[in-house]
């Protein structure tokens, strides 16, 4: 508990350490440059070391700093997956930060753009958590709206009444998201 508020805590005084004026000559006049709010909606399956894989979703609530053109930090996302026919059972909440990178323009006002980003997740019905990672690769549509194929993987350490156990857990799909 003590690593996620500390890790809140970097992210909330990075997003406050912005004194620099940003001109014309440091951000190029694309749609790259907004940053702020954004929402994820994902849909894909679980699967690895998990007894019940089926369709699932993933919704994200983030905040995003823009760096440069081609530059951003997704510096915290707030993510939820759950299977949709056991959803109760298998709703995980995670905390993500990650690093974004884009292309120029390839078509239009279209660019494409990579993601990278870790954290820690939480599965409530194992009651165990871990390590999670994410690995998103698509296309900037407009200014404000993006899809993107996501891997994410998901080591859980605990134990229950019985034996100690290390599972790996992957979502895999397509999210569609919009800056706000």
């Amino acid at each position: 508990m003590k690593k996620i508020l500390l890790f809140a805590f970097v992210a909330l005084l990075s997003t406050t350490m912005s004194a620099q004026l940003i001109t014309s000559t440091t951000v190029a006049k694309t749609h790259n440059k907004v940053g702020g709010m954004f929402i994820e909606a994902g849909l894909g399956t679980l699967g690895g070391d998990y007894e019940k894989d089926g369709m699932s979703i993933e919704v994200d609530l983030g905040y995003r700093r823009i760096y440069s053109e081609y530059v951003g930090w997704d510096i915290i996302k707030l993510k939820g997956v759950a299977e949709l026919a056991n959803f109760s059972e298998t709703l995980t909440p995670k905390l993500i930060s990650a690093l974004r990178f884009s292309t120029p323009a390839i078509y239009k006002d279209m660019t494409a753009f990579a993601s990278f980003g870790a954290g820690y997740g939480y599965g409530l019905d194992l009651e165990a958590g871990g390590l999670v990672y994410e690995i998103q690769a698509g296309v900037n549509f407009t200014e404000r709206l993006y899809a993107a194929f996501v891997y994410e993987n998901q080591n859980y350490d605990g134990e229950d009444d019985f034996y100690d156990y290390d599972r790996d857990i992957r979502f895999t799909g397509i999210k569609v998201g919009i800056r706000f």
